[in-house]
């Protein structure tokens, strides 16, 4: 039967995964060399008869989670074996840096940058509760700044956002210490006591 070549035809024909949208991944792969009668892909072990045709797109991903295609040709023969499996995401979880543990002075201006990341290239928002009182997050920036106003240890915790999903949380400590003033105004003497 001619099952055979058509395996062998799409075993090495690389297929790859593309973006679509955040809830759908398609699915792209050469044509088999030889007739056949259709495709099928294989979603995990569920299988999908797509036809005489060299794409498909899976509208009910569920974002963040993984996903392994195979694909095989069949013709009224049978159907040949499946390809190598690829895998791939609909939308992957953003990440964002943990900057470590901060201290400042209250009455002292201060600035942080946070850092964030998303595979898909989506833009994303930032969020931080817990910061010290005095300072401000810019939500699209990840910028840090402000003047503490109150002394203290305060725990701060941070997230990104890509519209669909969140990072992990990033913790991290931020001490305000006080400024130390003095109303001594008397310099210091020296002098040698001795020979």
């Amino acid at each position: 039967d001619g099952r055979g070549t058509y395996a062998l035809a799409v075993f090495f024909s690389l297929f790859g995964v593309s973006l679509a949208h955040p809830d759908s991944i398609t699915l792209l792969w050469d044509a088999n060399p030889t007739s056949v009668n259709g495709y099928a892909v294989y979603v995990g072990s569920t299988r999908v008869d797509v036809g005489n045709t060299t794409s498909y797109t899976m509208t009910t991903a569920v974002p963040g989670q993984r996903y392994c295609f195979a694909v095989s040709a069949y013709n009224s023969s049978g159907e040949g074996a499946k390809s190598p499996q690829v895998c791939g995401y609909s939308n992957e979880f953003p990440t964002l840096t943990n900057p470590g543990n901060q201290s400042s002075r209250v009455g002292q201006a201060v600035s942080l940058q946070l850092v964030g990341t998303d595979p898909d290239g989506s833009p994303i928002t930032y969020t931080a509760t817990g910061i010290p009182p005095g300072l401000f997050i810019g939500s699209a920036t990840g910028f840090i700044s402000g003047t503490p106003t109150t002394a203290g240890t305060y725990t701060v915790t941070g997230r990104v956002f890509d519209g669909v999903l969140q990072s992990q949380t990033v913790t991290f400590t931020w001490s305000v210490g006080t400024t130390t003033t003095s109303s001594d105004t008397t310099r210091p003497t020296v002098s040698i006591a001795t020979p």
